[in-house]
């Protein structure tokens, strides 16, 4: 593993020192502030121009923009979670009508054998 000793470190430290007094010298004027809100803004702009011509490219190519894909992933979700409850729902159904079907088989047997009783004591 790589180690800094102290005399380095120093060093490392005054570097570090001089750079953020260089850049807030730069940085810490009403100039340099206006300028980047000057190119926030420009950049604010081009991407509100880019995403304007994309949704009419879009709208003319007959594409869904990301809103309605975002609407449609929504409803896919939704749905596959009704599939999911509906698959419980069913296996439970499913569940429940073997159970009737083994009371039904045990229920005709015990019928069976009452009868054989009743016609063997007639």
């Amino acid at each position: 593993m790589w180690t800094i000793d102290e005399e380095s470190a120093k060093t490392y430290k005054k570097l570090e020192a001089d750079y953020n007094r260089r850049v807030l010298s730069m940085t810490n004027n009403l100039q340099y502030v206006k300028n980047i809100g000057q190119a926030f803004n420009a950049h604010l702009d081009y991407v509100v121009a880019v995403r304007k011509l994309t949704k009419e490219l879009l709208d003319s190519l007959n594409l869904p923009d990301r809103d309605e894909i975002a609407s449609i992933a929504k409803r896919v979700r939704a749905l596959e979670t009704r599939l999911d409850d509906l698959d419980e729902q069913i296996e439970e159904s499913k569940n429940q009508m073997i159970n009737h079907q083994k009371q039904i088989r045990k229920f005709s047997q015990e019928m069976a054998e009452l009868s054989k009783q009743l016609v063997d004591s007639e």
